[in-house]
């Protein structure tokens, strides 16, 4: 009985991290053909979901290295075995996003409403800058659709990547993206919802070479010109330490 609920107890653990994580390696789940996943009640159902980005099968790249996909599934039938994620045979929404080219999806509460928005990095022409570009597009799902809550064409600058987290425990996540300057160094900036967008924040001081985010899930680390810092927001300042 005893060995039972220890198991049990670590069981629950894991599925905790697993989804509170911030990135989940792909390699980490039975269907090979998924580049990127997250996993939250993205219905308000009570129940989790697992949303993904599943390149059909062709393992193409963007110019910047990362791989992209072709579909958005989404799973109700998932488990965690070993630590390893095992999907049901098939999703139970496929949504055609290959003029998109999505990179990456990952969930956070960015509006304060309770319910888990889907964040999907694109990389597609739009009306207003026609050039090829990552675009940060944000859905909420319901009626099983996708709805568009926030399809921005760009921030404030090109970025490299974003990742959404409560980085000043306010209980809604921010956007915090690596964004590029006109002197092609990097800069980190954190963006917040207002009304019906994101909004710019706070940004750092320093700039660097190169950063990239180190996915870890007590909280938000950087690689930065090969050094590794914490990021963390005191008096609406970025330090990294």
């Amino acid at each position: 009985m005893g060995d039972c609920i220890i198991k049990t107890v670590v069981f629950i653990l894991m599925l905790f991290m697993l989804s509170s994580c911030k990135k989940t390696e792909s390699s980490n789940i039975s269907n090979k053909d998924i580049i990127s996943y997250s996993i939250g009640d993205i219905d308000l159902d009570g129940a989790d979901e697992l949303i993904a980005i599943n390149d059909g099968g062709e393992r193409k790249r963007l110019p910047s290295g990362e791989p992209y996909g072709k579909f958005i599934e989404i799973y109700r039938d998932f488990k965690l075995l070993d630590g390893k994620v095992v999907l049901g045979e098939k999703p139970d929404y496929s949504f055609d996003f290959t003029n998109m080219k999505p990179s990456k999806v990952q969930l956070g509460d960015v509006d304060g409403d309770k319910r888990a928005d889907i964040n999907i990095i694109m990389y597609k022409k739009v009306k207003f800058h026609n050039a090829l570009a990552k675009r940060p597009f944000f859905y909420n799902f319901d009626s099983q659709k996708l709805i568009p809550l926030w399809l921005g064409s760009r921030l404030s600058r090109p970025f490299d990547d974003i990742i959404l987290d409560d980085i000043d425990k306010d209980g809604i996540a921010e956007l915090i993206a690596i964004e590029e300057l006109e002197n092609k160094n990097r800069i980190l900036s954190v963006y917040k919802w207002e009304g019906f967008g994101f909004n710019l924040f706070i940004q750092g001081s320093e700039e660097f070479k190169k950063i990239n985010f180190d996915n870890n899930k007590y909280g938000i680390k950087i690689i930065a010109d090969g050094k590794e810092r914490e990021v963390k927001i005191v008096n609406k300042s970025i330090l990294l330490e």
